[in-house]
């Protein structure tokens, strides 16, 4: 009895070693690892389109933060500057006279100056006034891959200059374009002064005066951020705008950037400026 069934478990055994997956059955597993793998290569690009955006959005939120408190607080010296912000264009409507010019390898100050320029200026010299329809600096990201970081100073040098350029090509790069325009406090019903008595006069001439004087110091900043840049200076359809009010004095100077002279403004944030 022993014997019998020794030998039914060793042949039992010696079945189950030789039995195994038919070639229907393995071309069946083949058949559902490779729609799975599909399936998961066609997921792939989207996840890293996801990714590329979230990098992108982060990085614009940090930009545009960093330039708006740059012009709020009027930053002179912010010496890195030069090392991404490649360039600034300036388009200026002079009566019927479109006036571009482009500025390349400008000073932190400079660039600090021409980003705060006013939408609406008056010359001094042309005793007109100047409409500043663009101000548009393209920018390379401060923040990001270490790749990215190699300076402009790079460029004049011959052995890097090549790796440079790639390397400027290839980095993440934007367009910034800022608008400055001076806030209008003053409501039209603070000039209508007919049938008031002395006291009533008093009190709506000294809002109108208070009105004046916030208008010369109160400023609406705006910046749109625009990327990815193409080869001819233009931008793809992502945006973003940052947005804040900007109180204290507006103080001009001039200086001579590319050989040329220009207006350059900075805000004062612990100044008043008193109109007369």
């Amino acid at each position: 009895m022993k014997t019998l069934v020794a030998k039914t478990c060793s042949s039992l055994r010696r079945g189950r070693r030789q039995s195994g997956f038919t070639m229907v059955e393995i071309a069946i597993c083949l058949a559902i690892v490779a729609f799975a793998m599909v399936a998961i290569m066609g997921v792939l690009p989207a996840g890293m389109e996801v990714q590329k955006e979230n990098r992108e959005d982060t990085l614009i939120n940090f930009e545009g933060t960093y330039y708006l408190e740059a012009i709020r607080s009027g930053s002179t010296r912010l010496w890195d500057l030069t090392n991404y912000v490649e360039s600034i264009r300036t388009v200026r409507l002079d009566r019927n006279t479109r006036l571009t010019n482009d500025y390349t390898n400008l000073y932190p100050y400079q660039i600090v100056g021409l980003l705060s320029t006013p939408r609406v200026v008056y010359d001094q010299d042309l005793k007109r006034t100047i409409t500043n329809l663009i101000i548009e600096a393209k920018i390379r990201a401060r923040s990001g891959s270490a790749a990215d970081k190699i300076p402009l100073s790079a460029e004049r040098n011959q052995p890097t200059a090549v790796l440079a350029d790639a390397i400027r090509d290839l980095s993440f790069s934007y367009l910034l374009r800022s608008e400055i325009v001076q806030y209008s406090l003053g409501p039209g019903e603070l000039n209508a002064t007919n049938g008031l008595n002395a006291a009533e006069l008093a009190v709506v001439t000294n809002r109108l005066e208070m009105a004046r004087q916030m208008t010369n110091n109160t400023f609406d900043a705006k910046l749109t951020l625009r990327w990815p840049v193409r080869q001819n200076h233009t931008a793809g359809n992502n945006s973003q705008v940052f947005r804040s009010m900007v109180s204290g004095a507006l103080t001009v100077t001039n200086d001579a950037v590319n050989g040329r002279r220009v207006d350059l403004y900075f805000f004062q944030p612990l100044k008043y400026q008193r109109l007369p």
